[in-house]
């Protein structure tokens, strides 16, 4: 079953990720950027996804969500039940996978 399509883009070189990511009560991310796309289904527990310059989305099992290349944002943890995504990022090759936002 396909849960959710984006275009991605062919050049620079790229690669995608397929892993997890594991959210414990009392902690989150601060706010970050990818030099790709995101893709993210939410298998257990519930996130407030916030994205800069778009609303915010409260997500629980069995949503997805893209974060486009780029875009500044966040999950926050909802409730007290840890969080686990399960996640595609398609990047760009040799560099990192996460950058940490700017302090404004």
């Amino acid at each position: 079953t396909i849960l959710q399509t984006a275009d991605v883009a062919a050049s620079p070189a790229q690669e995608t990720l397929f892993g997890t990511v594991e959210i414990a009560p009392g902690s989150g991310n601060a706010f970050h950027t990818h030099n790709g796309s995101e893709i993210g289904y939410v298998a257990q527990g519930r996130i407030r996804l916030e994205v800069k310059g778009q609303a915010s989305r409260d997500l629980g099992p069995g949503d997805s969500f893209m974060v486009p290349r780029g875009a500044v944002h966040r999950s926050v943890l909802l409730g007290n039940e840890p969080v686990k995504l399960i996640n595609t990022w398609t990047v760009d090759k040799g560099v990192p996978l996460l950058v940490p936002a700017p302090q404004q």
